[in-house]
């Protein structure tokens, strides 16, 4: 099959079935049974996967342990073949598909790295000519010159990836090796990938940092149990997965000056008029509201549900743009339909691609709060103090119960709440730190 012009991969139907047997004595009596009789079982790895990678398109590929992914990749890299379907590629493969996978550990990293390249069909006078980019890339220093079995497996993802990254490759395929490298070189390899990419490289990405995907892919695919279950834009991927992951997950929590208390009867005293109108009103309003997003998702095993929430900032209610240092209010309404106990108040900022500028939640906070009843209704209150540079954000907000070691998330509502900060020139990025700048001397050059 000949691909159109703008596609690097092509998967129809691809599928890959393993017969499993209870012992090699079970598959020798299949192999000489004389009436044909099976003693195996059918597993398949992978069932009619479509996909389709566009050049210069970095691909996410999401999914829990056992969902496929590893299976797919190798059919991708001609590594397995597939029982049905097919799949086609335009143009060079380097992939890292695992820690050290082709690499001879008796050989040093200069050594292995000239085997590499001979491999991905580069010539001689080629490899030997990318040698210092590779060496300087992978920062692993006399190492490079040292056999790679005694590499830490951080030297062996520097190793690799310089490698991978110098063939100049048509097409990337990552499977977790960054899991493994420190915070400064995965740095660095997010930033090449972006650059290879913009050169017209395709990449597929597997990973299960959901940040990771976010931040680096256009599309993403989620497997589960060997199936397709949404192949589509990152951030509605990324929700399926965390809704696969959800009452076994355990949310991050990051620093947010912020708290939560409980609104009780006494505090409502003095309160404005459309707070306690909020407080004591019978019908929910919220999908009426202007800073409601209709597109958010919700998940959760709704024990409880999230029916309304009033956002106020500067102690007025929410309507406009705001300055990005303003104390915002959250007060959440949630409806309990089973007794929980203590429940935990989860809350976040994300960008519109579903990054985290930050959150936490009420354990992290070291707030205990009371059990709720079945069909109570109670009131939350989250106090922020927002420090944000101008874009758009949104609030995820969550009501959880943990029994260690899990979290069950009863009701996740992610970008419910969605406001606007005006760029003030004063910063750039998403937060903006207090920072200053002041003249202090003038020197002259010394005279020679």
């Amino acid at each position: 099959m000949i691909l159109p012009d703008d596609v690097a991969i092509q998967a129809t139907g691809l599928s890959k079935k393993y017969r499993l047997f209870d012992s090699p004595r079970q598959r020798l009596k299949e192999a000489l049974d004389p009436w044909g009789r099976t003693f195996h079982e059918d597993f398949w790895a992978l069932r009619d996967i479509d996909l389709t990678v566009h050049k210069g398109h970095t691909v996410g590929i999401l999914g829990r342990n056992g969902s496929g992914k590893s299976t797919l990749l190798q059919l991708i890299t001609s590594v397995l073949q597939p029982t049905s379907g097919s799949v086609e590629v335009a143009g060079r493969i380097a992939a890292l598909l695992e820690l050290g996978a082709g690499f001879d550990p008796d050989f040093t990293g200069r050594d292995n790295v000239r085997q590499y390249g001979l491999l991905q069909g580069l010539k001689t006078a080629e490899i030997e000519d990318r040698l210092p980019a590779i060496e300087e890339f992978a920062r692993i220093g006399e190492f490079f010159d040292h056999p790679v079995r005694t590499y830490s497996s951080g030297m062996f993802a520097r190793l690799a990836f310089a490698a991978a990254i110098n063939a100049e490759p048509d097409i990337l395929i990552i499977d977790e090796i960054l899991a493994v490298g420190d915070a400064r070189f995965q740095q660095r390899c997010l930033r090449r990938i972006q650059e290879m990419t913009a050169s017209g490289c395709s990449v597929l990405f597997v990973s299960h940092s959901t940040e990771q995907v976010l931040r680096l892919c256009d599309q993403a695919l989620l497997l589960e149990a060997g199936r397709s279950v949404l192949c589509g834009p990152t951030s509605k991927v990324v929700d399926a997965y965390h809704q696969i992951l959800y009452g076994s997950g355990t949310p991050a929590a990051t620093s947010l000056p912020s708290n939560s208390t409980l609104e009780t009867e006494q505090e409502r005293k003095g309160l404005p008029k459309y707070i306690e109108e909020f407080l004591t009103a019978e019908d929910f309003s919220l999908a009426r509201k202007s800073y409601y997003n209709p597109n958010e998702s919700q998940i959760g095993s709704r024990q409880a549900k999230i029916v309304d929430i009033l956002a106020i900032a500067n102690g007025e209610p929410l309507t406009g743009p705001l300055e990005g240092k303003e104390q915002l209010t959250l007060w959440l309404k949630i409806q309990y339909k089973e007794h929980v106990e203590s429940p935990r108040i989860g809350w976040g900022i994300v960008t519109p691609e579903g990054i985290m500028v930050s959150g936490s939640n009420s354990v992290s906070r070291g707030i205990r709060l009371p059990d709720a009843s079945a069909n109570e209704i109670v009131v939350y209150r989250v106090d922020i103090q927002l420090n944000l540079c101008g874009g758009e954000y949104f609030f995820n907000l969550g009501v959880s119960t943990y029994d260690p070691p899990e979290w069950q998330f009863i009701d996740t509502r992610r970008a419910v709440v969605h406001f606007s900060v005006r760029n003030n020139q004063t910063a750039s990025g998403l937060v903006d730190f207090f920072s200053t700048c002041d003249y202090c001397a003038s020197t002259k050059p010394l005279m020679t």
